[in-house]
């Protein structure tokens, strides 16, 4: 006849060992909850000291061509007055303007790449916390198993058992496990409340990440756009042309096409 004091201690010992490997699993979770987090901020900081470069070299970038309009404007105006549009200057300077519509094309899909794997890599992390919390559901249903067949273990065991001795035994024997799980029932409650804390946070820090990368795009576009008008400058003055041997006693005048005079007068300089 089997011992009713040896079944209920392996009973309790196996509910014990089920409830340290439930507390070791929340322990590791919210671990891995941390290190993200920390991640994550990392990233953030990145991002604003990128932003903050982004805006030094727009600036630079504008001094350098007030500068290079400055010195350049007073003759340039005299010169385009003068000036006749000339189609083979009209076809190169189409042809530029072309070619800068397709670097912006491929600054565009290298913008859209980097969304992508940002977007991506946001995916993989609620993928990580989502399959964090279906483990943890698993974990207390197991549990909630395991305890409901313990009951009826002990329940049968009190109806085979008439010795009051044995009885008050199980029952000191019980009162000790209810109070050890009731401490890590507590264990696992605080280590719960931690996970979601740090959940909490990385919603947080994901949604200051998205803000920065924002505005390191607006930046980033119109840093893009101080440099391309720059180069457009550049190009036009390097690309001037004689008008004709009876007016080479003026100078060097060159032509300049109708799309660009508008950025000595208005664009740039408002």
């Amino acid at each position: 006849m089997r011992n009713p004091n040896t079944t209920t201690g392996t009973s309790w010992a196996n509910h014990d060992a089920s409830e340290a490997r439930r507390l070791s699993e929340l322990v590791d979770a919210r671990k891995r909850s941390e290190q993200d987090a920390e991640l994550l901020s990392n990233r953030i900081a990145l991002l604003r000291a990128e932003g903050i470069r982004t805006e030094k070299r727009i600036a630079e970038a504008r001094r350098r061509a007030e500068e290079l309009i400055n010195a350049k404007r007073k003759s340039a105006e005299a010169k385009i007055q003068r000036a006749n549009k000339d189609d083979s200057e009209y076809k190169r300077l189409e042809l530029i303007r072309m070619r800068a519509c397709e670097q912006r094309e491929g600054a565009r899909n290298r913008i859209k790449e980097k969304l992508e794997w940002v977007q991506d890599s946001k995916m993989k992390l609620y993928k990580k916390a989502r399959d964090d919390r279906i483990a943890v559901i698993e974990l207390k249903g197991r549990q909630h198993a395991e305890a409901m067949r313990a009951a009826q273990e002990r329940r049968k065991y009190v109806r085979r058992s008439h010795n009051k001795a044995a009885e008050a035994r199980m029952k000191l024997v019980e009162d000790r496990q209810i109070q050890r799980r009731a401490e890590m029932e507590e264990r696992c409650r605080r280590e719960e409340a931690m996970m979601k804390v740090k959940e909490e946070e990385i919603d947080s820090m994901e949604r200051v990440e998205k803000c920065l990368i924002r505005r390191l795009q607006d930046s980033q576009k119109r840093q893009r756009e101080t440099y391309r008008y720059l180069q457009d400058i550049l190009e036009v003055l390097r690309e001037a042309v004689y008008i004709g041997p009876d007016d080479a006693h003026l100078g060097s005048p060159f032509i300049l096409p109708s799309w660009l005079i508008p950025y000595f007068h208005n664009r740039w300089w408002q």
